[in-house]
């Protein structure tokens, strides 16, 4: 069975591109993994196997929602359905220098292995230049990978762009570079250009308990102003990487997503019985009291939990 490995910092657009993936190509049998809890909502079919959460996807995917010590559970869960590609969706800090060490385990575990094609990395070209300086992950990440995607291209110059390029290859040298908007990449493309492609040599991963980026929950069972949720999103987003999540509001329910300085709120059809959003932060622990301190001094009266 065949294996591809997707990995990005934060916002980059992994997710977004995944859902492409599975859209456009009906004629893959593809089972997903995330090792990390993610914010992808696919319909289907709930199945408890092992102690895993899968989802029966359409044209008989899977997709597995997999926190991280079960991760080689969910590889080898996956291996035994009838598939012909998984793919690994990585949380945003993910260093992917150990994935052959992590795939003989797998192996050594489970009878049989997996053949790894590779990895993808997908950068935001928005923000890629400042992150890359001060963020090791994204490093590693694309030192690591057969391929990179540069996604968001719209959103910037093409002088910044060809700087992308010219420290992609300085970190990288062999990979393969595919630009996009909104991380229209088609999946055959990807596999083609991937094919035969030397996977670089295993190493000791970075990923430590100590370098763990600091995420809280934010939560409230009352509605919120929507106008007052998005006043606060806007104070508190340059001590953040990422936010994400669910907005139950006076004008109904939304689907909060926020990455730099880009903000956006998507109708979410479906009742939520509350607003859950994750703030992952760029400043520590200090995001705990920020996020206390902002609210009140807004003078936002909704009762909120952030932890």
């Amino acid at each position: 069975m065949k294996l591809l490995l997707l990995t990005g910092f934060l916002g980059a657009g992994k997710t977004t591109l995944l859902k492409k993936w599975l859209k456009e190509t009906q004629s893959f049998r593809i089972g997903v993994l995330m090792n990390e809890f993610g914010d992808m909502g696919i319909d289907g079919r709930l199945i408890e196997e092992n102690g895993l959460t899968l989802l029966e996807i359409s044209g008989g995917s899977v997709f597995c929602a997999c926190l991280k010590e079960d991760y080689i559970l969910g590889l080898i869960s996956l291996l035994s359905r009838d598939l012909d590609l998984v793919i690994v969706e990585s949380s945003g800090m993910s260093d992917p220098s150990n994935m052959e060490t992590v795939l003989t385990t797998v192996k050594e575990q489970a009878g049989k292995g997996y053949d790894y094609l590779g990895a993808v990395s997908i950068v935001d070209a928005r923000y890629f230049l400042e992150q890359q300086k001060v963020i090791v992950a994204i490093n590693r990440q694309i030192a690591y990978s057969n391929i990179v995607v540069v996604n968001k291209i719209d959103l910037q110059t093409e002088e910044n762009l060809k700087k992308i390029e010219k420290s992609i290859h300085e970190i990288n040298p062999k990979s393969c570079i595919f630009y996009s908007e909104y991380g229209n990449v088609a999946l055959p493309e990807i596999l083609n250009a991937i094919s035969g492609r030397p996977i670089p040599d295993a190493e000791e991963s970075i990923n430590t308990p100590e370098n763990r980026l600091k995420t809280g929950v934010l939560t409230c069972e009352k509605p919120i102003p929507k106008t007052d949720f998005m006043s606060f999103v806007d104070a508190i987003k340059p001590y953040t990487y990422r936010i994400k999540g669910f907005l139950k509001s006076d004008k109904g329910n939304f689907e909060v997503s926020s990455v730099g300085t880009l903000s956006h709120y998507r109708h979410w059809p479906e009742n939520i019985d509350k607003t859950e959003v994750v703030i992952i932060s760029s400043v520590g622990i200090k995001i705990v009291s920020l996020v206390h301190r902002t609210w009140k001094e807004m003078g936002l009266k909704a009762p909120i939990e952030f932890k």
